[in-house]
């Protein structure tokens, strides 16, 4: 079944070097490992089905395969 509306932005997506937990904001940037592109893609057909049941909406995202390393990554 096709779909007719699918929504596509264009998002800077932060990669996670470094597992943590309750990191405060001081901190955050030293569990940065990288940054790369992402297409984030809703199906929004899908949105407005799902609208009365009270479900999450489903999303997409396709991820470069690029990555550009942060500064603190590896420190």
């Amino acid at each position: 079944m096709g779909r007719d509306q699918i929504y596509q932005e264009v998002e800077l997506g932060v990669v996670i070097g470094k597992t943590g937990v309750s990191i405060s904001e001081s901190q955050a940037m030293d569990h940065v490992g990288g940054y790369t592109l992402a297409l984030d893609m809703t199906d929004l057909d899908l949105i407005r089905e799902k609208v009365s049941k009270q479900n999450r909406n489903d999303t997409y995202v396709i991820l470069c395969d690029g990555l550009l390393v942060s500064h603190s990554a590896g420190e």
